[in-house]
């Protein structure tokens, strides 16, 4: 703190702290002016200060100025002043403080913020804050852009939240953020925003929750990142193992001399009983995979035993049994195809226990295996083959009839025949 003369700005006392904070005795002080303090760019601007002060009697809310040490460093201060009236003379009280910290401080918010914006924006990853002790989100500039918006460019409000969801996927976020936000974990949650032009981006969200001392929510805050491009890459290598797998069926129908289009017909079959089931679209994609697949093992198996026109001898047997066996170990070193394994390796097993490889009984056997069974029988049955001709239906379905309980699962044989009587 200094007093000074509004006619030369000269200083006519100053205390302790303002000489420790600029580095100059008293005796220095006593010889500045508030201009020597000051650059030549602000001259101007400290005039009109101290013309403020002297008219209302005070300059205001602090001022920020870049004064010089004696030693020349750099000082930050904020500049206060009033005026003391004693007689005739009008002086001032210039208040001095230093916050040169504090701007260091905020200029490196400043910078991390930036940095950050500029690393959502790169990497397509926004965020966002609901605080529920006042009910408000906050989100940042890269949450508008993805959602396809200026920033700012709506309130950040629930609704107009949701309302940026692709509508079928709103269900999806109902129970997030704040209707049962204590089941919503670490994993992300995947859904779609439709942007305002109707284009559509896939986008996943994660979120955690803050607890307060009485363990009731805080705050949630969490993330949002546009993977559309990543989620385009990657059904196009779907669509890749898919044509695939698609090749080697049709190879292997060429090599066993089935008839044409066996193996799409009995994945279409065991698709549709699990879709009556009510199976999830990972484990539809994992059954039409392995029901595909199913025979792969009989690459293992010779012609002379594979392609022979009449009944196999019990040798003959055991080793044509092998091609489950076979299929899982071509198979199982393919990590995407791990959980198709089920239908090539136990599509034989029997619900009584008499099937192979392992003679497994009952609900042992794994759903998918125990479904595809029935696909696999009934289009065998119904199909020309070289060593006879195909079943009439009414055959077919009297012999899948009578096998219920004994080679397939009996709660599965009434949904099947009802799916194959349309």
């Amino acid at each position: 703190m200094g007093v000074f003369d509004f006619s030369d700005q000269r200083f006519l006392a100053v205390n302790r702290c303002a000489c420790g904070q600029y580095g100059h005795s008293e005796d220095e002080f006593l010889s500045l002016t508030l201009r020597d303090l000051t650059g030549e760019s602000d001259y101007k601007r400290l005039d009109q200060v101290l013309e403020l002060t002297k008219n209302q009697g005070n300059s205001g809310p602090p001022s920020t100025w870049i004064h010089r040490t004696k030693a020349g460093a750099r000082l930050t201060v904020e500049l206060t002043t009033n005026v003391i009236e004693s007689g005739d003379y009008h002086r001032g009280v210039a208040m001095l403080r230093d916050v040169t910290e504090m701007q260091r401080s905020i200029e490196s918010l400043r910078r991390s913020e930036r940095n950050m914006a500029e690393a959502q924006r790169m990497t397509h990853l926004g965020s966002w804050t609901y605080d529920t002790g006042i009910g408000e989100f906050t989100l940042s500039d890269e949450f508008f852009r993805i959602a396809g918006y200026e920033s700012g460019g709506f309130e950040p409000t629930w609704e107009n939240i949701r309302a940026c969801v692709y509508p079928d996927d709103r269900p999806k976020i109902d129970h997030g953020v704040i209707l049962c936000v204590g089941e919503w974990g670490p994993e992300p949650l995947a859904f779609r925003i439709q942007r305002p032009d109707g284009k559509i981006r896939c986008v996943l969200s994660c979120a955690e929750v803050i607890y307060d001392e009485d363990g009731a929510t805080s705050v949630v805050r969490g993330t949002i990142q546009d993977v559309t491009e990543h989620r385009d890459a990657e059904c196009q290598l779907e669509r890749a193992y898919e044509e695939t797998l698609e090749g080697w069926a049709r190879a292997l129908d060429l090599r066993d001399h089935e008839t044409e289009g066996h193996s799409r017909r009995v994945t279409e079959l065991a698709l549709g009983l699990a879709m009556q089931l009510g199976l999830s679209q990972v484990a539809l994609t994992h059954i039409r995979r392995g029901s595909l697949l199913h025979d792969i093992g009989k690459v293992g198996i010779s012609d002379t035993i594979l392609l022979k026109p009449g009944p196999l001898k019990d040798d003959e047997r055991a080793i044509m049994q092998k091609h489950t066996t076979y299929g899982r170990e071509i198979l199982s070193p393919i990590e995407f195809l791990g959980p198709a394994l089920e239908i090539p390796y136990y599509h034989h097993e029997r619900w009584d226990g008499t099937g192979y490889p392992l003679g497994l009984r009952g609900s042992d056997i794994p759903l998918s295996a125990r479904l595809f069974a029935l696909a696999d029988v009934w289009d065998a049955l119904t199909s020309d083959r070289p060593y006879r001709g195909a079943w009439p239906v009414d055959q077919a379905r009297a012999y899948i009839q009578a096998q219920a309980g004994h080679q397939f699962d009996p709660e599965l044989v009434p949904m099947f025949l009802d799916l194959v009587a349309d």
